[in-house]
Order: structure tokens, then C-alpha cells, then sequence
């Protein structure tokens, strides 16, 4: 058996943590815990009294109903004849449509510095041209810290999305989550309509070339029928035909394949029927009327141009949530930071209390 002399068993025996000699000293150290716990929960009173609390006032949003862009549709859908074959047809616009633009708005980086240069660096009484550069980031960082957009959770709906702000005024933090949402709805909104306007536009600019091309075609082909009529009429002069030929057995001379070309044999018709149909053609001024298609073209462009596309009483998303005015703020969280502090003023009282006594123990120790 190995044996411990008197030095070591003596060693152990220190070394060893008496909890009865651990509660006597902080017993005998009361008044030193009692006055750093009283130290730090002061002091985070203190904190509390003077640290600007902070209030987060949120809006959550969804998609419009279908009834509230349905101004937008107005000339697009619903019209006689107008279905999804029709050459002239106009694809609907949809909320969806619609909602996709104003989130894209939403998240825009364009619109977030817009709105931190003219509504929150004037009421943060910020001299944005006065700002270097670096001092210009950073403010914007801390305006972006307090501006959140959060997109749709795993287990949220597909197409909700919430915009929080939080700030030290809890009525502006809820103006200006609705403001935010106004600016990115109104820029949203006039983007739709500017791509409505721009798609018409470009529909009647195609549909007046194509009526331009059909007029000149038309032009043409008069100034080309003439001179076939004329060549004919020279012919049926030199030949003497002066009425209109009727050949007799054509079938019969078809079968036994003989091609009879009516085009080239215009002067059949006789001089009188080419004369008057020359004279016809050569005095006539307006030839819109006799060109295929050409009316339906012009209605439909008649039609385009009475569309005055707006976003009057259009809704680029729906409110599932309002920002309401929050009463409580969510910074400083008073309770929590009560409890540690008077955690941390405990451990640094015991840690105190134990380090003094340790200092005694050892100075009694180098007496002795």
C-alpha cells in the first residue's frame, strides 16, 4: 500500500474545497455583494432612464384581388370578337402581374435611397451634401438597419411579404412604413401604365405601317392593272374586237389540254369594256375604298387610340396587415436587462469576495 506522510496529506487537505468555509466567507462578504449588485442594477437602471427606447411598426401585404386592377384590363378584355386567336388581341394584365412589379419596387435599392435622402435624412436633420462619402455609407447602412422587408417563410403563403421599420418615434415608424409602400405602389404603378402606353404605342405604330404598306401595294397594283388594260386595248383595236368574246368549248379544249391564260387575253373583253374600265381607273382619286382589309385596320387603330390607360383606383397590393402605432418598444428589453446585470453584479460580487479572501489566506500563510 502506498503511504501518504504528514506534507502532503496536508496538501490534499488544503487543496480540497470546504463549501461549509465557502458560504461562511460570502456570509462574511455580504455587504460586498450587496453593494455590487447593487452597483450594476443601478447602473442598468440608469441605462434604462437614459437609452432612447426603440418602437418596430410592421405591415404584412399580399397580392391585389383581381377587381382592383381591373381599370387596367379596360379595352383589353371583353371586346366583340376578341379572343385569344384574334389577330388584334390584347393580353389581360393580372394582379400577379401586377404584384411582381411592386415587389421588384419594394426591394429596389433605388427606392430605399430615395426614401432615406428625402424623408429620413431631413427628419434626422442630416446634411447629406455636407457627408463625405464614407460618412454618407454609413448613414445609409443605418438607415437600411432599421428598414426590413421580409419575404415569404417556408411556411408562409407563396406571396406574403412583411415591410418593418423600427425607429425611436412610434408614430413616425408607422407613417413611414405606409409611406414606403406608397412610394414603391406609386412608382409600381406608373411603370404598369408606362408598359401599357408603350405596348399601344407600338401596336399603332405597326398597324399604321401596315395600313401605309397596304395603300401603296394597293397604288401600285392600280398603276399595274392600267397598264395591262392599255396593252390589251391595243390589241383588241388591232384586232378588231370591239365587245366581249365568249369561247365556246373551254372545258372540252381543257380536257385535250389547251390552256387558255385570261390574263394575257384581256383584250377578249372587247375595246368598249377596256376603255371604260381604263377611264374608270384613271380618274379615280380615293383607293382606300377598294383594298382588302384596309377598314378593319383603320377601326382597330380608331379603337387603340381612344384607350387612355390609368392607374386611378388601381391597388398594387393588398394590405392583409396594417402599421398601426406600436405602444410597446422592443428596445432596451427592461426586465431582461435587469436580470443580467444582477447576474453579472452577483459573479462580480462572489468573484470580489473570494479573490479578497484568497489574498488573506495567502498573506496568513507568508506570516506564518
Amino acid at each position: 500500500m502506498r503511504h501518504i506522510d504528514a506534507t502532503q496529506a496536508r496538501y490534499y487537505s488544503d487543496d480540497e474545497i470546504d463549501l461549509f468555509e465557502l458560504v461562511t466567507q460570502l456570509w462574511e462578504g455580504r455587504w460586498w455583494l450587496v453593494l455590487a449588485l447593487f452597483m450594476a442594477v443601478g447602473s442598468a437602471a440608469v441605462y434604462l432612464q437614459l437609452a432612447q427606447p426603440i418602437y418596430e411598426s410592421r405591415a404584412a401585404l399580399l397580392p391585389p384581388a383581381n377587381s382592383s386592377i381591373a381599370v387596367l384590363n379596360v379595352g383589353r378584355v371583353g371586346r366583340l370578337g376578341n379572343d385569344q386567336t384574334s389577330k388584334f388581341s390584347l393580353e389581360a394584365i393580372t394582379a400577379q402581374n401586377v404584384y411582381e412589379v411592386f415587389l421588384r419596387h419594394l426591394n429596389s435599392g433605388t427606392n430605399k435611397r430615395a426614401f432615406f435622402e428625402e424623408v429620413y435624412a431631413p427628419r434626422e436633420k442630416l446634411e447629406l451634401d455636407a457627408l463625405e462619402q464614407k460618412e454618407y455609407e454609413s448613414e445609409f447602412q443605418r438607415f437600411l438597419n432599421r428598414l426590413t422587408i421580409v419575404s415569404p417563410g417556408r411556411n408562409d403563403r407563396i406571396n406574403y411579404y412583411q415591410i418593418i421599420f423600427n425607429y425611436s418615434d412610434p408614430e413616425l415608424a408607422s407613417r413611414w412604413v405606409n409611406a414606403y409602400l406608397k412610394l414603391a405602389a406609386d412608382k409600381s404603378l406608373a411603370e404598369v401604365v408606362s408598359n401599357i402606353n408603350a405596348e399601344l404605342s407600338a401596336r399603332i405604330q405597326t398597324l399604321s405601317l401596315q395600313k401605309n404598306t397596304l395603300i401603296q401595294g394597293a397604288k401600285q397594283a392600280r398603276k399595274d392593272t392600267i397598264a395591262q388594260l392599255e396593252e390589251a386595248l391595243f390589241i383588241a383595236e388591232s384586232v378588231g374586237i370591239t365587245e366581249p368574246l365568249v369561247l365556246v368549248g373551254r372545258e372540252q379544249n381543257a380536257e385535250r389540254g389547251v390552256a387558255f391564260h385570261e390574263q394575257s387575253m384581256l383584250y377578249l373583253r372587247g375595246s368598249h369594256a377596256l376603255e371604260a374600265e381604263l377611264s374608270v381607273l384613271k380618274e379615280r382619286t380615293n383607293i382606300e375604298p377598294f383594298v382588302d382589309g384596309l377598314r378593319e385596320i383603320e377601326a382597330e387603330l380608331d379603337y387603340l387610340k381612344q384607350l387612355k390607360p390609368s392607374a386611378d383606383g388601381v391597388a398594387a397590393y393588398t394590405l392583409d396587415e396594417a402599421a398601426n402605432v406600436p405602444q410597446t418598444p422592443i428596445k432596451p428589453k427592461k426586465l431582461l436587462v435587469l436580470l443580467v446585470s444582477a447576474m453579472l453584479g452577483g459573479l462580480v460580487g462572489v468573484g470580489g469576495v473570494l479573490l479578497m479572501n484568497a489574498i488573506k489566506a495567502y498573506r496568513c500563510n507568508k506570516a506564518e
